[in-house]
């Protein structure tokens, strides 16, 4: 069955009405759509977990050189640190059992010691629901 011509416009109208709107957006995560500019990686608490996330963090550490141009730093429980090399310590903010509240949450002396500064994104690198880092 052919379709009249109007209806046969109107659906090629529209078609190219849609490709002309999802070409002109453009996905961005910072206004000035410059991509990021600083990541704040949470790190899982299971050690079968944080291996293959530390070699995911180093390979990405590795990709954007000594000083890349995204500032990255790293979070999790206070044990973690010592599974770091020295230059990943260095930016690594840790909590330990007294930043977390009756409620399984982190107290907000320990959130403003962790987001001490505006981030552009964050990655939460445990696979499974984890309260404290929600």
């Amino acid at each position: 069955m052919e379709l009249p011509f109007k209806t046969r416009f109107a659906l090629k109208w529209q078609e190219r009405k849609i490709k002309w709107f999802l070409r002109s957006k453009q996905l961005t995560i910072s206004k000035e759509k410059q991509g990021i500019s600083s990541l704040l990686i949470v790190l899982p608490e299971v050690e079968e977990q944080l291996r293959i996330a530390v070699y995911f963090v180093q390979a990405l550490m590795n990709a954007m050189g000594a000083s890349g141009p995204i500032t990255m730093r790293f979070v999790g429980r206070d044990f973690l640190r010592n599974t770091f090399e020295q230059n990943m310590a260095d930016v690594f903010r840790g909590y330990s059992e007294v930043d977390i509240d009756r409620w399984g949450m982190l107290k907000s002396s320990a959130l403003n010691r962790i987001l001490s500064r505006h981030w552009d994104a964050a990655v939460d690198l445990n696979p499974d629901f984890n309260s404290i880092t929600t």
